[in-house]
């Protein structure tokens, strides 16, 4: 979940310590967030807000910055598990990834929930191409995903996308 902020700073989420760092253009380390309930991943979206995947019980999707607040921690009733990955979109909309349920939610501008998919096995990394018209999610036994994003957040068209070798994790995109 390393993610770089319009000043080219990058901000890194550390799980374990439970904390997010700052690595600004000089390669200067700074703390700049504590106490994230050990975020895994972290965007931010349209409005600047930095929002979070939380790994620790109970799992939740938040805004950690300019303040805090909790997106969502539980779906149709029943809590989240094991969240793994987010990336926002332009249009003030965030996916995000549950990785034992083989998940992938959409919260959209207006903060309802849905789930768009539910059989993607070991669902973790997820990004958005650039023009947000495909979004990408690991899949273990297949390798990436791709799904053509739809207007209401939703998406279809679930093709392989590509094989890489070992396992896959987090997911970023080049310029090409």
């Amino acid at each position: 979940g390393l993610i770089s902020e319009p000043d080219g700073t990058l901000l890194l989420p550390e799980q374990v310590a439970d904390r997010v760092s700052r690595f600004d253009k000089n390669g200067k380390i700074t703390l700049y967030l504590e106490d994230t309930n050990e975020a895994g991943g972290i965007a931010i979206d349209t409005k600047g807000r930095v929002i979070s995947v939380e790994r620790k019980m109970p799992p939740r999707v938040r805004v950690l910055a300019p303040e805090r607040k909790v997106l969502v921690d539980s779906y149709e009733g029943k809590p989240l598990e094991r969240l793994a990955d987010i990336v926002a979109d332009k249009k003030g909309g965030v996916y995000f990834t549950e990785a034992p349920a083989s998940s992938v939610y959409y919260i959209n501008s207006g903060g309802k929930v849905t789930r768009i998919a539910n059989d993607i096995q070991g669902a973790n990394g997820i990004m958005l191409s650039p023009d947000e018209a495909t979004l990408y999610v690991t899949n273990t036994p297949v390798g990436i995903l791709a799904c053509d994003v739809q207007p209401d957040g939703g998406i279809r068209n679930r093709r392989p996308f590509a094989k890489p070798e070992g396992g896959q994790d987090g997911l970023a995109i080049d310029a090409a």
